[in-house]
């Protein structure tokens, strides 16, 4: 699955089955590890939206496309540059981002990643 592949299912899946707005593509990274990220807001649902865990920026997330493969793992440098690259992009480096893992059968689940330790929710 190529990058730009993953980026359009998860857009659409967010978009049109989890009902996020103002969906936006950033591309990071060069060569073989080019990386379409997505920037969007989730739908505004009371009760199932913590506002801690909002971004400062208008309630957005940053949402990074990655295919389920059993031959290749996330490593914590990986995670870091994503972090760092798009603090280049915002202006500052986010609280979080979502891994959107799509399946071959095109299954998106998301998984959040906090930068650094974060308080348990009660």
């Amino acid at each position: 699955m190529s990058s730009g592949s993953l980026g359009h299912r998860v857009k659409q899946n967010l978009e049109y089955h989890n009902l996020w707005s103002d969906v936006q593509t950033f591309v990071i990274g060069s060569g073989p590890s080019i990386v379409d990220i997505l920037y969007a807001a989730p739908p505004n649902n009371p009760s199932t939206t913590n506002p801690t865990d909002l971004e400062l920026d208008g309630g957005k997330q940053w949402i990074i496309p990655q295919a389920v493969d059993s031959q290749k793992n996330l490593s914590v440098k990986q995670i870091n540059t994503w972090f760092v690259e798009i603090g280049k992009i915002s202006g500052q480096r986010p609280k979080s981002i979502l891994i959107a893992l799509v399946n071959d059968d095109s299954t998106v689940v998301y998984y959040k990643i906090h930068d650094g330790v974060a308080t348990p929710k009660q």
